[in-house]
């Protein structure tokens, strides 16, 4: 069996893994870590819950701000952190943070979970010769430690594992889809015809949108149940899970549109 796509490339966080599940819990053990440098009691403190719903919604209320360079990554983490802080009394100081995140960083990859058809798919995927890759935006370190805590080495080669803070590069800039396609030593001026790249994503702008802008095809793979901010070509279809483009993979991949 063959699918349509000589290359099928994925982003990292929301797509192979559950992040939301990761983060959540990371950020619990940072909460906590705050706490006990504070000297505050679990029961003197606000519940978790309680707290963290608070700064999902300070993550979700600046993203914007940060996907369209309004604010640095960095002024994005003291503005959700401060803010969080500031409803729920209490302490906010800059440094503390940039220790919180730090903190977070360096643990999220315990709590990242391979979705149950991560493996399935991706050995899929290699035993009928699609070559794979991953293009994902964040912190070296971070992405790596995801990337071995996943198993990801053994599906996807070293030079096809591109990190935006190691490239200079990040989704949805199309140069940075581009220099995957070098990768699989076919640059934009050696592709062939049957030279065919898909991307699959969880964000519509970053994933979709720099995808088709850099002439591959994409599938939005939309879990959260987000609608598309804008209409794009070359989008050949939406699915909810990992579970659901496999089967859409072996039962429409194979031909047209």
């Amino acid at each position: 069996m063959k699918v349509k796509w000589s290359t099928i490339c994925f982003d990292l966080d929301n797509t192979l893994y559950n992040h939301e599940y990761a983060f959540k819990r990371a950020i619990k053990q940072c909460y906590y870590t705050k706490l006990q440098q504070w000297k505050i009691s679990v029961d003197q403190a606000p519940p978790f819950e309680a707290w963290f719903t608070t700064f999902k919604y300070y993550c979700d209320h600046f993203w914007s701000d940060l996907e369209h360079k309004r604010m640095s990554g960095l002024d994005y983490r003291r503005a959700r952190y401060a803010e969080a802080m500031r409803e729920h009394h209490l302490p906010v100081k800059m440094e503390e943070a940039d220790e919180f995140h730090n903190e977070y960083y360096e643990i999220v990859h315990q709590f990242a979970k391979p979705d149950p058809m991560m493996r399935p798919l991706l050995k899929w995927l290699s035993d009928i010769g699609v070559k794979v890759g991953i293009l994902t935006n964040g912190p070296s370190i971070t992405q790596r430690n995801k990337i071995e805590a996943l198993g990801l080495n053994q599906f996807v080669e070293e030079q096809h594992l591109l990190i935006s803070s190691e490239t200079g590069l990040e989704k949805p800039d199309p140069r940075f889809f581009h220099l995957m396609e070098q990768t699989f030593q076919m640059g934009r001026q050696s592709l062939l015809n049957t030279d065919t790249f898909l991307f699959i994503g969880d964000s519509w702008e970053q994933d979709v949108e720099g995808a088709v802008a850099a002439g591959w095809d994409a599938v939005y793979l939309n879990q959260r149940e987000i609608e598309p901010s804008s209409h794009v070509m070359n989008v050949v279809t939406n699915v909810h899970s990992l579970s659901d483009l496999y089967v859409w993979l072996q039962t429409y991949g194979r031909g047209g549109r």
